[in-house]
């Protein structure tokens, strides 16, 4: 097992000699995870064991509704059997690949009589980094607007997979008048707080009643729900966004309401990174960074395990971190399986 070389894509990016144009195919070796980025899903192999005469792998897939263990027969070890055994995990994955994290079905847009969006449908899957790319007014920020809820439509379906989160770099919250900007990003762990709260709580209830199991047992279920959370982590995650971002320790004591437009837009990016979420929707995300920033941001974007759909003119920032192209024009979009340099290409 320990031999089998599953496949992964490399997106490309900028090189001395010029932007990659298509991504690169690679050999990763690994032990025991198969990760298979062109689809977006991850299966851990368990072991072998007989099954009907035949050798059987399990398998367990980690889907977008949670892990499903998974059992595979395998016809032997021939010379082949290294790539069979590739694409039975493909195989497995599509049942659950086909969840996409945001589905757009037939979707049409009017402005007045005007025609914006005409009957346009796509899948965005787990983990795919996207870019929507089009000519000034021709959708791209209605579509955001949309899925967002900001904006009614005229007709068609759009959705988020079951119980995702989305992170949205220009919806802020109220914030109360007198909230600095730590503030702010603190509140990307306001469910950390809540936990740490209870845990300080269940602790003096511990020292009145100290033979009760049932509070070190409620205990211990916080402290790894604190962990899972990243609530130990909390001042070392702040920090690392900050500088990766630019935002300074003195702009970290201000008030947020007294900041430029450009400046809360940077905070506001910062919160949503630091709260994790499933899925981040991003407009023009590099807009009042500077070029350090900026290629910060593309490589936590490039890491980032959830899915996200930028919608951005820097065609570097796109190479950096996307890995596949829509572009909308004349009411319809098209669609191109890699960076930008692969885009202007391929179109």
């Amino acid at each position: 097992l320990s031999s089998i070389e599953p496949y992964r894509f490399n997106r490309g990016g900028r090189t001395a000699a010029g932007p990659r144009m298509r991504p690169k195919r690679e050999k990763v070796p690994t032990r025991e995870t198969f990760s298979l980025p062109c689809i977006k899903a991850e299966a851990h192999v368990l072991g072998f064991y007989e099954k009907n005469r035949f050798l059987a792998v399990l398998f367990y897939f980690i889907a977008p509704f949670g892990a499903k263990p998974r059992t595979v027969p395998l016809l032997g070890f021939s010379a082949a059997g290294k790539r069979a055994i590739i694409i039975l995990i493909i195989e497995i994955s599509k049942g659950a690949a086909n969840v996409a994290d945001i589905s757009v079905q037939n979707l049409t847009k009017y402005y007045g009589d005007k025609l914006i969006l005409q009957d346009i449908s796509f899948d965005i899957q787990p983990g795919e980094k996207v870019a929507i790319l089009g000519a000034n007014g021709a959708g791209k920020t209605t579509l955001l607007n949309v899925l967002t809820g900001r904006l009614p439509y005229d007709s068609g379906h759009v959705s988020f997979g079951q119980g995702k989160t989305a992170g949205v770099i220009d919806q802020m919250p109220d914030f109360p008048p007198e909230s600095t900007v730590e503030d702010v990003l603190r509140l990307a762990f306001r469910e950390s707080d809540e936990v740490a709260a209870a845990m300080d709580e269940l602790t003096d209830e511990m020292t009145r009643r100290p033979d009760d199991a049932s509070l070190l047992k409620r205990y211990a279920q916080l402290e790894t729900r604190l962990e899972i959370l990243g609530g130990y982590n909390r001042d070392y995650e702040i920090d690392r966004v900050c500088n990766g971002l630019d935002i300074p320790p003195a702009m970290r004591t201000q008030q947020f309401a007294l900041l430029s437009g450009g400046e809360k837009t940077r905070i506001n990016l910062a919160r949503i990174i630091l709260e994790q979420t499933d899925i981040l929707l991003l407009d023009e995300p590099t807009n009042h960074l500077d070029m350090q920033a900026v290629d910060w941001l593309g490589e936590y974007l490039e890491n980032y395990r959830g899915t996200v759909m930028i919608i951005s003119h820097d065609r570097w920032f796109i190479d950096q971190c996307c890995d596949r192209v829509i572009e909308i024009h004349d009411g319809t979009c098209d669609f191109y399986n890699g960076n930008y340099s692969y885009y202007a290409v391929e179109r």
